[in-house]
């Protein structure tokens, strides 16, 4: 994630040194720098146009217009966190309607997906060479769930990194499983998206959102109340990490 990135380059350099300068200015005013141009942005910091853009590649991105995609991720992202607990209740009882509307939205789910896929999938995994691991933001610690139960299982697998750009050698007799909640890597990255369509690997997406075109399988979790995808996503990785097993 992007603002993990600025942290530890905020947290890991000399005050005064100049990416720490840049990403400090990016991660207070991340709102504003989807509209800035490279030279309004070069003004604002007194930074120049070509330290800003080896800053940016520094920070994992191709060109500073990719890396103005990802301050829009994030703003979405932050946009769209939903806030369950009802501060003027007391505490157990708005931490009861939690549990109660998140466990109804996890067994509608379970209800309604599609048993068929959800075999294809889980036999896809356990006959798989190696397990290719994707997944961003929510998704990456899913992934990190699903790695665990994969290691314990003894099928082996590789957590890709959050911008999929290391060099996987990926086979027909692989599967890479991309794991998306909500869709917005399709929103705000297509790029990345592309690449992963591009490999040669068995592709499997598990998404909660049903209207994504992706060249590969899907599942899709069905959910009754979008407000709860992160809980049934997350229910739904420790629930795979079992049947793995």
């Amino acid at each position: 994630m992007l603002l993990d990135k600025l942290n530890d380059m905020i947290h890991g350099n000399e005050e005064n040194n100049t990416m720490v300068v840049l990403c400090r200015y990016v991660k207070e005013h991340i709102v504003e720098i989807p509209e800035m141009t490279l030279e309004d942005l070069s003004e604002k910091t007194f930074i120049s146009r070509g330290q800003i853009s080896k800053s940016v590649r520094k920070l994992g991105y191709d060109n500073y217009n990719d890396f103005r995609d990802a301050c829009r991720s994030v703003i979405h992202s932050l946009s769209r966190k939903r806030i369950l607990i009802d501060k003027d209740v007391p505490l157990e009882t708005a931490a009861e309607k939690v549990l109660e509307d998140s466990y109804d939205s996890i067994r509608y789910m379970l209800s309604h997906v599609s048993s068929m896929q959800y075999n294809k999938l889980l036999e896809s995994l356990k006959t798989a060479e190696t397990v290719y691991l994707f997944g961003r933001g929510d998704a990456h610690l899913d992934c990190y769930i699903l790695e665990s139960g994969m290691h314990k299982a003894g099928i082996a697998c590789v957590l890709c990194d959050a911008e999929f750009r290391n060099v996987y050698a990926m086979k027909e007799h692989d599967v890479l499983l991309f794991v998306s909640v909500n869709g917005d890597t399709f929103h705000y990255d297509a790029r990345l998206v592309t690449n992963l369509e591009k490999s040669k690997a068995d592709k499997w997406l598990v998404t909660c959102n049903p209207s994504l075109s992706f060249q590969g399988r899907q599942l899709v979790l069905p959910v009754k109340d979008t407000k709860y995808n992160v809980f049934v996503m997350r229910f739904f990785a420790d629930l795979l990490s079992q049947f793995l097993l």
